[in-house]
């Protein structure tokens, strides 16, 4: 079979994706066709994180539907995030704590607003910076459910 034929079986995007987990495979974890993928730093918590697939879960991305990458200790640069967010090319996009948040808006040159529905580059974007934070508090945990509700349903 060509390599042609090949990509064609897996869709149009295949290559770009291809090419990210090659390059950057070892930020990356969890489900692989990155539909909804979470931008993770160190001040991302394993609960935070676990509310975050559960989310996804709930929008009908899969009880596996979350693409993790990892930006802790920005071992990625900007244009770095920049070529693996677009090479994955979610649907939804979550950046959770501080330093995914940051690192984004370096790799997208903008300032977008935490908790606010909006789109970057034709993705549903949501900015979580305080996540472990809001994780502790119910209300904090009603914050984050309102912004992630937001995000596109994959079942609908």
């Amino acid at each position: 079979m060509s390599a042609r034929a090949d990509m064609v079986s897996w869709g149009p995007y295949s290559a770009g994706r291809a090419h990210v987990f090659r390059a950057y495979g070892q930020f990356i974890s969890g489900n692989e066709a990155g539909l909804f993928v979470v931008l993770s730093g160190a001040d991302c918590t394993d609960a935070a994180r676990e509310a975050l697939a559960k989310s996804a879960q709930a929008l009908g991305y899969g009880a596996d539907g979350v693409t993790f990458v990892s930006v802790a200790g920005q071992e990625l640069s900007g244009d770095a995030l920049y070529e693996v967010v677009e090479g994955l090319d979610p649907i939804a996009l979550v950046c959770a704590g501080e330093e995914a948040t940051r690192l984004f808006s370096q790799a997208y040159r903008l300032q977008a607003a935490p908790h606010a529905a909006q789109r970057v580059q034709g993705r549903e974007v949501r900015l979580l910076p305080q996540i472990a934070q809001n994780m502790e508090t119910p209300q904090g945990k009603q914050l984050v459910w309102h912004a992630l509700k937001s995000l596109p349903r994959l079942d609908a």
